[in-house]
């Protein structure tokens, strides 16, 4: 299955995570990540011009060892023209064209439809293989839908407590839509302490307790649980997982030998489901 881990690279360029103690990742460190993602066949990266040095550092990267990533990166527009947005992320990546480029907030495409047709130039011009959106909300998927706007490539925040965009996922499919899962750890809320969660958060301590007492009384670790929660989804062609250090990707990496016991536990982790939005979109935690 490590062909549908995807690497997570914001880490790369700033701090990032409600659990995060070890701060941005340094670029002797990305490089190792990068070095053992490509060893393991990991082909995706996931990054965005919103990522601090993000995009720089995997450009040196790819420009000191010659390897190619199928990179997905994101935009905001801020009036600002997409395209030549577009080809600064790409002078950044040292890349000739992108696999993927999305929308990062849903606004923009919001406050000008018409931001969409500039991808499609991209991809006319050989320059983008897939176009698409970071959606927050199924509202935001419901109004594509409605303008009949098929993406290429959605990304959706999914996990064992974030379950909003599941019901759409066979008519994506259907569609032909190559479906990216973020957030499967809910920005590391579930690492949290129960007993130390804010009164923001304090809502998620019921789920929280009962994916520790699965953990514990099933040994298995609480990244392996909502990792492989994510990956035997059928439907979802990647799972972008973020790290911190090398030896965070190696633990994702053998977190995949314990797929088939979360396999066999679906239907209880299932029960974890919160619908509450003040705790699954992480902007309104502050």
């Amino acid at each position: 299955m490590i062909h549908k881990l995807g690497l997570g690279t914001v880490q790369f360029g700033c701090s990032y995570g409600i659990a995060n103690k070890t701060g941005q990742v340094s670029k002797d460190e990305a490089f190792k990540i990068l070095e053992f993602a490509r060893r393991e066949g990991i082909k995706t990266l996931d990054t965005s011009a919103a990522y601090g040095t993000s995009e720089a550092v995997i450009g040196e990267f790819i420009n000191q060892e010659k390897f190619d990533f199928d990179i997905v990166s994101k935009f905001t527009s801020q009036g600002q023209d997409v395209e030549e947005i577009f080809k600064e992320s790409l002078r950044r990546l040292r890349s000739k064209n992108l696999y993927g480029y999305l929308f990062h907030r849903f606004d923009d495409f919001r406050n000008n439809a018409d931001l969409w047709k500039s991808l499609e130039r991209l991809k006319n011009e050989g320059l983008l293989r897939k176009a698409g959106f970071s959606l927050y909300l199924p509202e935001e998927l419901e109004l594509l839908l409605k303008k009949k706007i098929i993406p290429d490539i959605l990304q959706v925040p999914y996990s064992v407590f974030d379950r909003r965009f599941e019901p759409y996922f066979p008519t994506l499919k259907e569609m032909n839509v190559e479906l990216h899962a973020r957030s499967i750890f809910l920005q590391g809320l579930v690492y949290l302490d129960p007993d130390q969660l804010s009164e923001k958060l304090f809502k998620a301590r019921k789920p929280l307790e009962d994916l520790r007492k699965i953990s514990q009384g099933h040994q298995i670790p609480l990244s392996a649980l909502c990792l492989n929660y994510a990956v035997s989804n059928p439907y979802l062609d990647k799972v972008i997982v973020g790290v911190d250090s090398l030896e965070h990707l190696k633990e994702h990496v053998k977190n995949l030998e314990f797929l088939n016991k979360i396999l066999s536990l679906k239907e209880r982790l299932n029960c974890l489901t919160i619908q509450d939005e003040d705790i699954l979109l992480p902007y309104k935690w502050s």
